[in-house]
């Protein structure tokens, strides 16, 4: 059907009057009906429908099929064609995680999350989120596969944090997940100097000597 996206084992059908014709003839394009370079089946029995394994054909967004019937005697009928074209998508979509990738350390409350995406028929992806390193991780948000998403609700402080994020397309096929490769960090409190940990010695007229504790913090460099 005009407009259909195909995977797998699909169904061609068809109608015809005539009752001298011996087989039928399936022909396919993938570039809109311009040329029709793929042979499905030469000789199709004129039972009124196909099946049709398009795995066998590539994926592609301008496909559209070409029958044509014949007797005995080798005579041929007006082919038939779509009036349309049709997608079909057999591959799993693959997907690459930009940021965070780890080393990150984020002050805001908004975590923008991006990455790349490769498929015929892109739908949704499913982000994940660990807070332990990678040693788990939790549904964070599903969203359509446009390449980015900024999950506005803030997270806990923490310097554990990774994500993971996987595409599937409209066919229902997943692809291999990607996940940030080190982690990185939600640090929103400024660090903390302890009171009297500043002292002063060895003044001299040309120079002082400035000693201090270390400041508490999330995170240190």
């Amino acid at each position: 059907v005009v407009g259909d996206l195909l995977a797998g084992q699909k169904l061609i059908t068809w109608s015809s009057t005539s009752t001298d014709i011996v087989g039928i003839l399936i022909e396919l394009s993938n570039d809109g009906g311009v040329l029709y370079l793929a042979t499905i089946d030469a000789n199709a029995k004129n039972s009124g429908s196909y099946s049709w394994n398009t795995s066998t054909s590539a994926d592609g967004i301008l496909n559209r099929l070409r029958l044509t019937a014949f007797d005995a005697s080798g005579l041929s009928s007006t082919p038939a064609f779509m009036a349309g074209e049709f997608t079909i998508d057999n591959t799993a979509p693959t997907i690459q995680l930009i940021s965070p990738i780890g080393g990150e350390n984020l002050a805001g409350t908004t975590l923008p999350i991006s990455w790349t995406s490769s498929d015929i028929s892109p739908s949704t992806v499913q982000i994940d989120l660990s807070s332990d390193s990678g040693n788990t991780f939790n549904p964070l948000a599903s969203v359509s596969d446009t390449g980015s998403y900024n999950h506005t609700t803030a997270l806990p402080e923490g310097a554990g944090y990774r994500i993971r994020v996987r595409a599937t397309d409209l066919t229902g096929k997943s692809s291999v997940p990607s996940a940030s490769t080190t982690n990185f960090a939600i640090d929103r409190t400024p660090p903390i100097l302890a009171s009297g940990a500043l002292t002063v010695a060895n003044n001299s007229p040309t120079s002082v000597t400035v000693n201090w504790t270390g400041a508490s913090d999330l995170i240190t460099s």
